[in-house]
């Protein structure tokens, strides 16, 4: 495991030493992948459920449903506590390693509602039992779940935010659930920020399935832990604002430090601080050091290290005549999406409390604003940001009394913002041009291999090209099976152009079109049901830094936009294998230890091949096999449709007591899981032996 890196980079490159001024920075620290077979470490998971009256009917079944889901993502290695409170709070299970699921889901499903809301005392019990069985190098994590407002115990905002910022500087993680519209978000959010973990607003049973892959998302892959920035300004500079999104800020003297959340493999963390610098002389070399910065964290995949980087914060002196500066279009960026995460939390605390008047205006008057960075074209970040802005204030026009508008603003302001680099065209672009027909197939994997192939001459990363040859595949395979649906002469055009910044993917059908963000939405909200279609959006979304669908009597025009930027490489690719006639191979074993079935599959698992895989197992489950471990290190390529039925498979296999587990699939297939969500859902493993520990 390689150690993280931070990068400083201040809004100015040179600062006019002739009169004070103040400038923004982005610090910048960005993790490595997990080494290839790294364990992640255990996890203690506490869940804290909420059993008030009020929970009463479908919120109490949606809760129960939630635990059962957490739970169920843990394996034999984890530890779980669960914990109901009402006027008191009651330890359901006790703190313990994770065996019998089948009888905790029971008791789960046992839980009835009745009396008042003491979530601070649900809350602190859980944390106690997180806190007498701590073991370090592991991951502690407790999720509280409710859906009103604190009526006993602590109920005061400040005293909760103080008891999460104590359990997170105990390495005790806390994120919250707040269910339906009558919670108090202002009390969640605070809670989960200052405890360093995430902010949920469940308001239909299709939105548990976004929460549950955020958190687990997470947990699934951490890397690191108590990652602290501390900055030590130089003589006569001062550090002002911190824009932290809730992290926990403290000053000493001069000296500030910042908390940040825990950290996952290939993950980055940003903040934004001000440097205020006075009036002097300039420096005999040109530069001026404005502060020292040291990041440290306790590294915990693998063998555990406390891993320390350091650096300065540097700028050159400008000439006292230089009046204007130029900005850094990034530091711009990050600054203005730290004040739109701002400015929704305020205009949601103005919603809660009745306060409708400017809010729609000034969350209009900020997108207009983010129009302005990045010169002529727009940061793909930035102009979905504006979408979201414009939205927002749309609904406030139109719904500004609906209780739940502000609660999904507010849970919109404590997201994570992606990193995504700047949207630019330029020249030396090489461009691809092909018509296909439902009649030839086999036309797919030449184009895709082509435009593969002018990426790779490129420079493009195999971690980037890989993403294209999947949006790529993707789209043409849907756009022949639905754009050509009963057309036999049917045409599907791919237009492609690949720059030394940008890879640009468009393709046309005669299909009649769809509502693309109501089709994703969908998708989105379906990803943890069984099926074996409808992801392809899904992923295609998820692997492309631009997507826009347009549709008219004419067909349907999607564009996808993947930028060449990538700071790793996951894994190396493994080359395509020469394909059967069915472009699939099975090899069957049952292990009467484990009495679990071992499938070996080899080949391209795609939209022409996704049906024998489903058939064979709908065989082995008729025959009563319901434990199944299947390896999937022989396959090359794999779609959202054949990624789909591992989900169907998951769910017959529960429904008969048994369970699914993936193992060592290539980075290839891993990357399609994780693009779309499902590596946190299904299990995937390295080894037999660590596969078998869930069974």
């Amino acid at each position: 495991m390689s150690r993280f890196q931070l990068d400083l980079i201040p809004e100015f490159a040179r600062v006019n030493t002739a009169r004070a001024s103040e400038m923004h920075v982005l610090a910048r620290l960005e993790f490595p992948f997990s080494d290839a077979g790294a364990r992640r470490p255990p996890v203690h998971l506490a869940l804290i459920l909420d059993c008030s009256g009020s929970m009463a009917g479908a919120k109490i079944n949606l809760m129960r449903k939630a635990a059962v889901y957490f739970m169920n993502w843990l394996t034999r290695n984890d530890y779980l506590t669960v914990i109901t409170y009402a006027d008191t709070a009651e330890v359901l299970v006790p703190h313990s390693v994770l065996t019998a699921k089948a009888e905790l889901a029971a008791r789960i499903g046992d839980i009835q509602t009745l009396g008042g809301t003491n979530l601070s005392g649900g809350w602190l019990r859980g944390l106690s039992e997180l806190r007498e069985n701590y073991q370090r190098g592991h991951v502690h994590r407790a999720i509280l779940l409710t859906d009103g407002h604190a009526t006993t115990g602590i109920t005061d905002t400040a005293k909760l935010q103080q008891i999460a910022a104590s359990a997170s500087r105990d390495g005790i993680v806390t994120s919250t659930v707040g269910f339906g519209a009558d919670f108090e978000e202002k009390i969640l959010k605070g809670v989960a920020d200052t405890g360093g973990g995430r902010f949920h607003f469940v308001d239909e049973p299709e939105s548990l399935a976004a929460a549950f892959q955020a958190e687990f998302c997470e947990l699934a892959a951490i890397v690191a832990q108590n990652l602290e920035l501390r900055i030590q300004p130089s003589v006569g500079i001062a550090i002002g604002t911190v824009s932290s999104g809730g992290m926990q800020v403290q000053r000493a003297g001069e000296t500030v430090a910042i908390r940040l959340p825990d950290v996952r493999a290939g993950d980055s963390r940003t903040l934004i601080f001000t440097v205020k610098t006075i009036e002097g002389p300039a420096s005999a070399d040109g530069k001026i050091k404005l502060a020292d910065v040291v990041a440290r964290c306790d590294m915990v995949c693998g063998e555990m290290e406390n891993a320390i980087v350091r650096s300065p914060l540097e700028v050159e002196t400008a000439s006292p005549e230089l009046v204007l500066l130029s900005a850094n279009p990034e530091v711009q960026r990050e600054v203005w999406l730290a004040q739109s995460a701002q400015l929704k939390t305020i205009a949601a605390q103005q919603l809660a409390s009745g306060e409708y008047i400017g809010v729609a205006a000034r969350l209009r008057e900020h997108a207009d604003d983010g129009r302005g960075i990045g010169g002529d074209t727009l940061d793909s970040y930035i102009s979905d940001e504006i979408e979201r802005l414009n939205n927002l204030a749309r609904e406030v026009d139109e719904h500004g009394n609906d209780p739940g508008l502000s609660k999904r603003m507010m849970s919109q302001s404590s997201a994570h913002l992606s990193q995504r680099g700047e949207f630019r065209k330029k020249a030396g672009i090489a461009r691809i041009r092909a018509e296909l027909s439902p009649g030839w197939p086999e036309r797919v994997l030449e184009v895709v291999e082509a435009l593969a192939r002018r990426a790779e001459r490129l420079g493009y990363n195999h971690e980037r090209v890989n993403r294209i040859k999947l949006a790529l595949r993707e789209l043409l395979e849907n756009a022949l099976e639905h754009g050509c649906f009963n057309k036999p002469g049917g045409v599907v055009r791919a237009e492609c152009q690949v720059s030394t910044s940008y890879a640009s993917i468009i393709v046309t059908d005669e299909g009649p079109g769809f509502d693309y963000k109501a089709k994703l939405s969908q998708e989105q909200a379906d990803v943890l049901k069984p099926g074996q279609r409808g992801r392809g959006l899904l992923l295609i979304s998820r692997l492309a830094d631009r997507v826009h669908f347009t549709s008219s009597p004419a067909g349907t025009r999607a564009e996808v936009v993947i930028h060449r930027g990538a700071l790793h490489t996951r894994a190396e690719r493994v080359a395509a294998q020469p394909r059967s006639a069915s472009g699939l191979q099975i090899q069957r074993e049952i292990s009467r230890e484990h009495d679990v079935v071992l499938l070996v599959i080899q080949g391209t698992l795609d939209n022409h091949t996704f049906e024998e895989l489903e058939a064979y197992f709908g065989d082995l489950f008729g025959a009563g096999y319901a434990k199944l471990l299947i390896d999937l290190s022989g396959v090359d390529y794999i779609s959202s449709a054949g990624a789909g039925v591992f989900m169907g498979a998951r769910t017959r296999a529960s429904e008969q007591s048994g369970g699914v587990v993936l193992l060592n699939p290539s980075a290839n297939v891993r990357d399609v899981f994780t693009l779309m969500g499902l590596d946190q859902i299904l299990r995937i493993c390295q080894t037999k032996e660590e596969a078998f520990e869930f069974f």
